[in-house]
């Protein structure tokens, strides 16, 4: 595989080795170098310039003041570097490695021959459609016109936020293979794991205020919380990159959720069923154990399994979640997470001065906290 290799590498930064025992983690540091060295090699800057030319026609110069001729960062599908437009601004631009989308095309059609040995170990994952979903998915990653119409919406939204920055793309610019962004300086991930354990709370705390939070106020969420997409910047707010996987969470859909949450909390079987019938987690309610169902100590890992199903629209969400608990757990952050929770599942009181400052924020924009969300709960009961 070559057009999926660079996602694998992605993943490898997921993971920690300190969990390993300690006679094992020069091996697993091994095979976590080797994985991150799939990404392709970089361009050089030769390569890079005459790709801007294709894609903006005409001469370099009538866009560009500057160039700097190293990467500023690689990702897996490409890479960034620092430059100046004509107007002084400061900017990030972000190419896609040549090639690369057909590559992973070919390797996305591969994926179709897993399909058979998926539906042998778990007869109820719709593993045709979860593979639908994933290429579609990846290959919008492939996009960077859509990524730039993604981070405009985000940029737009958290214009002014206390501790939440999202650079604005220069959409003019952008194209299927061209991403150009405002320039964003900041400590990278490495950098603020070696921060007293107060900052790691706090830079834990604002990932998954964004991460998960903007599922409640904005319907939508940005679904790769990779080390490499936030930095904290000078002034203690993060920037978060890379707005290629999106996901949207349907008002309806998280209300519903939240009511699975309460029902396990109340241990009410039946309601639980019930819940999970109606969000597609079930395909046979009337089969369903609810001892059993209750007994799952995890219901989606230990129940849903093995008797229910997961839906292709649950891909993204799951990608975010994994991804988030990974890093907060490299970062060996200890917020109180229940209460946190607690204050975005029914509208509590903030949970910390962030969630003060937060709330003041989406005040002065016309609404309360996660008000389509909650409204959606309270007409329903």
């Amino acid at each position: 595989m070559r057009g999926a290799a660079g996602k694998l590498a992605q993943l490898a930064d997921f993971v920690d080795p300190g969990w390993a025992p300690s006679a094992d983690r020069a091996e697993l540091d091994t095979h976590l170098a080797e994985l991150r060295r799939g990404t392709p090699e970089p361009l050089g800057v030769k390569r890079v310039e005459r790709l801007l030319r294709d894609a903006w026609g005409g001469k370099l110069s009538d866009h560009l003041v500057e160039l700097e001729p190293e990467p500023a960062a690689t990702a897996s599908a490409g890479q960034v570097h620092r430059g100046e437009l004509d107007d002084g601004r400061s900017v990030a631009i972000k190419v896609l490695h040549p090639g690369l989308e057909d590559a992973l095309r070919a390797d996305l059609g591969n994926l179709g021959l897993l399909v058979p040995l998926a539906g042998a170990v778990l007869p109820s994952l719709d593993a045709r459609a979860i593979v639908a979903e994933l290429r579609d998915r990846l290959l919008e990653e492939m996009d960077l016109e859509h990524e730039a119409q993604s981070q405009r919406r985000f940029a737009r939204t958290y214009r002014g936020h206390p501790f939440i920055h999202v650079s604005v793309p220069v959409t003019d610019l952008a194209r299927t293979n061209v991403l150009v962004t405002e320039w964003v300086d900041g400590a990278a991930f490495g950098d603020v794991l070696e921060l007293d354990a107060s900052e790691r709370d706090r830079y834990g705390e604002i990932l998954a205020r964004f991460h998960v939070g903007s599922a409640f106020h904005t319907s939508a969420f940005h679904a790769d919380p990779h080390p490499g997409n936030h930095l904290l910047r000078p002034d203690g707010r993060v920037a978060f990159l890379d707005f290629g996987s999106v996901g949207f969470a349907a008002p309806a859909w998280l209300a519903g959720v939240l009511d699975v949450t309460d029902a396990a909390e109340a241990r009410d079987g039946q309601q639980l069923a019930r819940l999970l019938a109606d969000l597609g987690y079930l395909a046979q309610r009337d089969s369903v154990d609810v001892r059993d169902l209750l007994g799952s100590r995890r219901v989606a890992q230990d129940f849903l399994l093995r008797h229910g199903r997961v839906p292709a629209r649950d891909l993204l969400a799951g990608r975010m979640i994994a991804g988030l608990g990974a890093v907060l757990a490299q970062l060996r952050a200890t917020p109180d997470w229940s209460v946190l929770g607690q204050e975005l599942r029914v509208e509590g009181e903030p949970a910390s001065e962030l969630g003060e400052a937060e709330a003041a924020f989406w005040a002065s924009r016309g609404h309360s906290r996660a008000y389509t969300v909650h409204g959606l709960r309270r007409a329903r009961w």
